[in-house]
């Protein structure tokens, strides 16, 4: 199923970050990152670069203030995001190309997530929130709430922690 392969993309983008974070001087973290992010994008679109804002969290909290603004600083991001466009960016131009007017129609339609309640959703953003016991199961706050303790338990670096939680938010 598709949600089982996003997330297993999504849980390979996070272990390779994970690494980067643990190594930050081995380059192929950052590739493997951009290669997951990628092919977690063509499974469910836009929803698959979900861990570049907690990768940003952990840049503004591990980085001193005037070190924020040096692009040295993001290079390793800009090096992941490029690898990250650069497997998806060639699907999405080969649709355009040869299937111009479903790939117009899909693009509208996936907009219109930012936007207004599709698929059957109705409500405002908190829809999934508002529904998660009706998702997920009576016990699903519980099981979130021992998610959260473990991971923070299992950071040593709390900055880690932060980060990942960020991505959860979002």
């Amino acid at each position: 199923h598709n949600d089982i392969a996003f997330i297993s993309y999504v849980i390979a983008a996070a272990w390779a970050l994970s690494e980067h974070f643990l190594d930050p001087t081995k380059r192929k973290w950052i590739i493997l990152f951009g290669v997951f992010s990628g092919i977690a994008v063509l499974n469910k679109w836009l929803v698959g670069l979900i861990l570049y804002p907690g990768w940003f969290t952990y840049i503004l909290l591990s980085t001193e203030p005037k070190k924020l603004i040096s692009p040295k600083t993001y290079k390793n991001i800009f090096i992941s995001f490029l690898v990250t466009l650069l497997v998806f960016v060639p699907w999405q131009i080969y649709c355009l190309l040869n299937f111009p007017e479903e790939f117009k129609y899909e693009m509208a339609f996936n907009a219109k997530h930012l936007s207004e309640p599709i698929e059957g959703h109705s409500g405002d953003v908190y829809y999934y929130f508002n529904n998660l016991y009706f998702t997920y199961g009576r016990f699903s706050p519980l099981f979130i709430l021992l998610g959260i303790t473990m991971l923070y338990s299992y950071f040593k670096d709390k900055k880690h922690f932060i980060s990942f939680f960020v991505v959860f938010v979002v």
